[in-house]
């Protein structure tokens, strides 16, 4: 997945989490519970706002990731965040050419400044978002990380439901609540909050409740599930199981931009 150094873009290394693996593992009723909800024949984009004030941004995306991999379902972490390596030549050519295939069942594409490239005359980009389930038709979950204003491109017109990337600093809740006011007349019902807060455990749960407050009490736009990681979330349960329950209602409002799935795809093909 996404690595410590493009996750740490801004210079921020935490060496607690940079050898750790995330193995957001969930217990047998809550991968059969995210199993049951797939459907197995149509890819599925979810929407991950972007927070380049966040060192740690990475290791959430693959937390997310990596939790679905363990109810067996396949991501692809298409990465138009700030912080993403630019797109190269050849995902300007044939986005199948620029899929990297990782462990665990996921897949990454670097797509900083692509979707630009995707905006109709409407200002939207909904055809990116067919292009790359087309591209990788073993994914069941598309997991774009990019921007507000590029995912308000994305999913225009549809019922989807971001999760906004924060952490327990100013600098990223200031990024984080700015990014949410860019988005209050987009007419999103809910969101979820995924927050990053090994160094500042105590502070994290008052960033991410006084997010919620804001964005209830100025915005009119209530939280779904807030979740605040201290740490690989394997190691707390109870972290583990908030974020199951978070993936769950993302997958229930998820936007469904494929069908003719093949996932017995072998991914030896992109090499």
């Amino acid at each position: 997945m996404i690595s410590p150094a493009h996750a740490a873009h801004s210079g921020h290394v935490h060496t607690s989490w940079a050898n750790a693996r995330v193995d957001n593992r969930p217990s047998a009723d809550q991968a059969e519970g995210l199993r049951r909800l797939f459907d197995g024949r149509s890819t599925r984009a979810l929407a991950v706002v972007s927070n380049p004030a966040v060192a740690w941004s990475g290791l959430l995306i693959e937390s997310l990731s990596e939790s679905m991999a363990a109810a067996g379902l396949h991501t692809l972490v298409v990465d138009a965040s700030e912080t993403a390596p630019v797109a190269s030549e050849w995902a300007h050519l044939d986005l199948r050419w620029a899929i990297e295939p990782r462990a665990d069942q996921s897949s990454y594409l670097g797509a900083r400044g692509l979707l630009r490239h995707h905006v109709d005359a409407q200002g939207r980009a909904h055809g990116f978002l067919r292009r790359a389930a087309e591209a990788a038709p073993w994914a069941d979950v598309l997991l774009m990380h990019a921007p507000a204003r590029d995912l308000m491109r994305l999913f225009a017109g549809h019922d989807w439901r971001p999760i906004l990337l924060a952490d327990a600093t100013p600098v990223g809740a200031m990024q984080a609540y700015g990014s949410l006011k860019s988005m209050a007349r987009s007419g999103l019902s809910t969101f979820d909050i995924l927050l990053e807060s090994s160094s500042r455990p105590v502070l994290g749960p008052r960033v991410a409740l006084r997010l919620a407050d804001s964005a209830s009490r100025f915005l009119s736009w209530p939280v779904g599930h807030s979740v605040v990681l201290q740490g690989p979330a394997h190691q707390d349960p109870a972290e583990s199981s908030r974020l199951q329950d978070l993936i769950r209602a993302q997958w229930a409002q998820a936007v469904t931009c494929a069908v003719h799935r093949t996932p017995a795809f072998n991914h030896e093909r992109l090499a």
